[in-house]
């Protein structure tokens, strides 16, 4: 019933679970970035390994925040508290709060990653 129900995206599938009615506490999104990607050719061959990265879904976060499908408030809960607390790790995950570990990525005006602290080391920078 959806016209974009061939919509496989990270954008795409949130999209529809919330005009379904799922609660946006209830939606995830992450990746296996810097997972292992097999690659193959035209014949399904396999023709070797990439390290999967997370631009892709990035860029879907920032597309349902841009086009005001969720507040920006509403949507850092998909990539941040709903994953640890799914994946049972919200005593020490997902949020900024005393105890936790507090992994930060700090975002510019256009939602693009600016640096990113885990354990209270900065593990990524955009270079000046």
């Amino acid at each position: 019933d959806d016209a974009d129900e061939d919509d496989l995206s990270g954008f795409g599938a949130v999209s529809r679970l919330l005009r379904r009615g799922v609660p946006v506490e209830r939606i995830t999104m992450s990746s296996d970035c810097n997972g292992s990607l097999p690659e193959f050719d035209d014949r399904g061959a396999y023709i070797g390994m990439r390290v999967a990265g997370n631009t892709t879904l990035i860029a879907d976060w920032q597309r349902l925040v841009r086009e005001e499908v969720l507040p920006l408030e509403q949507a850092l809960g998909l990539i941040s508290g709903n994953v640890a607390r799914v994946l049972g790790l919200d005593a020490r995950k997902g949020r900024l709060a005393v105890g936790h570990d507090a992994d930060v990525t700090l975002l510019d005006d256009d939602l693009q990653p600016q640096q990113t602290f885990v354990a209270g080391k900065r593990i990524y920078a955009v270079d000046p």
